[in-house]
């Protein structure tokens, strides 16, 4: 079920290499509720190409049309991951390293609180 998953943001801005290397290392996380988020800022590096090709049914790019900042970036992956069911969303930078570990004690306290 959805709702007891995590979906994950990540914005990307002209540094593919970083996103594409937190993608590989947090896909298959059982917490995270088999969606990735890539919400790219507009790049003029591109970006998109190298990114593109770890896109499948569970990472999802959204390209942007502009570079309306990191917080407007994050709100349109977030739009995302509610339209399509999840409640808990982690938002990430590239550059952030987390366990799985991490998202399960955050769940837990989510469900007692």
């Amino acid at each position: 079920m959805k709702n007891n998953k995590f979906a994950c943001v990540i914005v990307n801005y002209n540094d593919a290499e970083t996103t594409i290397d937190l993608v590989n290392r947090i896909y298959g996380y059982n917490n995270i509720g088999l969606i990735i988020i890539i919400v790219d800022n507009n790049s003029t590096d591109g970006s998109t190409l190298n990114i593109k090709k770890i896109v499948r049914e569970e990472v999802i790019l959204l390209e942007l049309p502009y570079n309306g900042g990191y917080g407007y970036g994050n709100n349109q992956g977030i739009k995302y991951a509610q339209k399509c069911g999840f409640r808990y969303i982690v938002i990430s930078n590239p550059d952030v390293y987390f366990s799985d570990n991490v998202l399960k004690k955050m769940l837990n306290y989510f469900y007692k609180n």
